[in-house]
C-alpha cells in the first residue's frame, strides 16, 4: 500500500492497513497447504468413511483462509484494478479468483459434508490445487524474478 509513500506521510489507518498487508506472505501458506492436503485425503479416503471429517476440516479451513489471503494481498499490492506489471496483474486476479473459489468450496464442504469425497469435490480441489501452483509461480516471480525456477 505504501508504494513510494513515506510511512511518516501516511495516516494511522493507512499505516495499519499497510502493516496488515505485510501478513500476506505468511497467511497464503495455509490455503496452499490445506487444499492439496484435502485433495490427497479425499482421494486416499474414498473408501474410508473416517476420512470425511479431515477433508471437511481442510476444505473449510482453506476456504476461510483463502479469501483472507486475497484480501491481505490487495492490501499488500495496493487497491488498483489494473497493473502495469503483467506478473502482478495475473497474480492479483488469479489470487482473487482463488479466494472466492476457496470460499465457495468451504460453503459446499460445510453444507454438504456427505460430498466431501465426491467426484465433484475432487475435481474442484484438483482445479484449486493447479491454480495455486500457478499462483505460487507468479508470487515467486514477483519476489525473485521470472526466472526463479530456471534450472
Amino acid at each position: 500500500m505504501s508504494h513510494g509513500r513515506s510511512r511518516a506521510d501516511m495516516s494511522l489507518s493507512d499505516r495499519f492497513l499497510d502493516w496488515l498487508g505485510r501478513f500476506h506472505p505468511i497467511i497464503v501458506h495455509f490455503p496452499i497447504a490445506f487444499f492439496p492436503a484435502a485433495l490427497f485425503t479425499a482421494v486416499v479416503g474414498r473408501k474410508r468413511p473416517s476420512f470425511g471429517a479431515p477433508v471437511q476440516f481442510l476444505v473449510v479451513g482453506g476456504g476461510i483462509l483463502a479469501p483472507i489471503s486475497a484480501l491481505l494481498g490487495w492490501l499488500n499490492g495496493g487497491w488498483t484494478l489494473a497493473d502495469s506489471d503483467p506478473l502482478m496483474f495475473v497474480h492479483r486476479w488469479l489470487g482473487t479468483t482463488i479466494g472466492v473459489g476457496g470460499l465457495l468450496l468451504a460453503i459446499w464442504a460445510w453444507r454438504r459434508p456427505s460430498e466431501d469425497r465426491s467426484n465433484g469435490m475432487i475435481a474442484a480441489l484438483t482445479v484449486m490445487t493447479i491454480a495455486m501452483v500457478i499462483q505460487g509461480w507468479y508470487g515467486g516471480a514477483l519476489v525473485h524474478g521470472a526466472e526463479h525456477l530456471h534450472w
